[in-house]
């Protein structure tokens, strides 16, 4: 009979290395490898993670304001009377407060009409400011419908039939707003609702109280630029 020849060991590998060594590095690998991949996708412990972003407000001030409205109302002589007027508004932004890039900005409005009052017709013109006062409810998607309120402090002139002259007014807006109303370019005008009394400056007490009802056409902040 011949005499197997028992194969010579490999230089560099021990006699002891056997598939048992290959099972076991095998398992340990398996065991591992999912701890090291969890490892790796958390976030440090002393790594801030990034806050939510609040959406951009879009109308606490508005790049341009047109728009035309009516308003009835009452004066305060002695007898009331209906009064009635019909008008244009026209606005603007105004830096208030600081210098860019942390200026404050307003919208300023300038309204002119006709009115009539105690029977005599009369022009008038105003200057006054819209001032932000919150929003109801609070945007969620870019077509949602929300009511802005302004509270307006002004002051006009009123020339034509009677004594009212020089004046100061308080109003209060409420407009329909949406983001695309304010973004879009072919977007429908927005409805609004005013409530406005004026002071005269030579008698305070013989002013009017007018419900202004309209539509304007209304750019968001920074919109036009």
């Amino acid at each position: 009979m011949r005499k197997q020849l028992r194969p010579k060991a490999q230089p560099g590998r021990p006699d002891g290395f056997s598939r048992a060594n290959t099972r076991w590095i095998l398992a340990l690998v398996v065991v591992f490898a999912p701890c090291i991949c969890f490892a790796q996708g958390r976030t440090p412990a002393g790594q801030p993670t990034a806050a939510p972003v609040e959406p951009k407000e879009l109308s606490d001030f508005l790049s341009i304001v047109l728009g035309a409205d009516g308003a009835v109302g009452v004066d305060a002589n002695n007898p009331r009377r209906h009064t009635f007027f019909g008008g244009i508004k026209l606005g603007l932004p105004m830096t208030v407060k600081g210098k860019p890039p942390d200026d404050v900005l307003r919208t300023v409005t300038l309204d002119l009409g006709y009115d009539r009052m105690q029977s005599r017709g009369g022009f008038s013109g105003e200057l006054s400011m819209m001032l932000p006062m919150g929003r109801f409810p609070r945007p969620h998607t870019e077509g949602a419908n929300y009511i802005r309120i302004y509270v307006e402090p002004g002051a006009g002139y009123r020339a034509g039939g009677g004594d009212f002259g020089a004046y100061a007014s308080a109003r209060a807006m409420l407009v329909l707003f949406s983001e695309k109303r304010l973004t879009g370019l072919n977007s429908p005008p927005c409805p609004f609702v005013e409530i406005q009394h004026r002071f005269p400056v030579t008698s305070p007490r013989r002013g009017d109280t007018r419900i202004v009802i309209g539509f304007i056409a209304a750019s968001c902040n920074h919109c036009g630029e």
